[in-house]
């Protein structure tokens, strides 16, 4: 049997560095109104939201903090299965070396990670 993990918000805290950002560009904090898994609202539109995405998840990666119970939890699957560990995300394709250069950082492990927004 395979396991996939998706990567944000289950294995990579990047929901912190987006609010971060939008607190720091707009001075509004996405927790007072987040009501559904779109970050658009009254103060900030899809591209804006896009955009902050993008930056966070490519260009400011580094900063993203891996779940330490999900470090814990992916490298004890893989030293019981020796199996690498798979991964899937919505992430678009841009994101395809930044983020192989994240997991390299977070995660000693070897792994698959499969892009279904290509």
């Amino acid at each position: 049997m395979k396991i996939a993990f998706d990567l944000d918000g289950v294995v990579a805290d990047s929901f912190q560095q987006i609010r971060k950002r939008i607190l720091e560009m707009k001075n509004f904090d996405i927790l007072e109104n987040l009501n559904s898994y779109s970050l658009v609202s009254q103060k900030l539109d899809y591209d804006e939201s896009q955009k902050i995405i993008y930056d966070v998840i490519i260009k400011e990666n580094r900063h993203i903090k891996m779940y330490p119970e999900a470090k814990d939890v992916l490298t004890e699957l893989y030293e019981a299965t020796n199996e690498p560990i798979c991964f899937v995300t919505a992430r678009p394709k841009e994101a395809k070396r930044a983020t192989k250069r994240w997991l390299d950082r977070n995660l000693n492990v070897p792994y698959n990670i499969f892009f279904f927004n290509t």
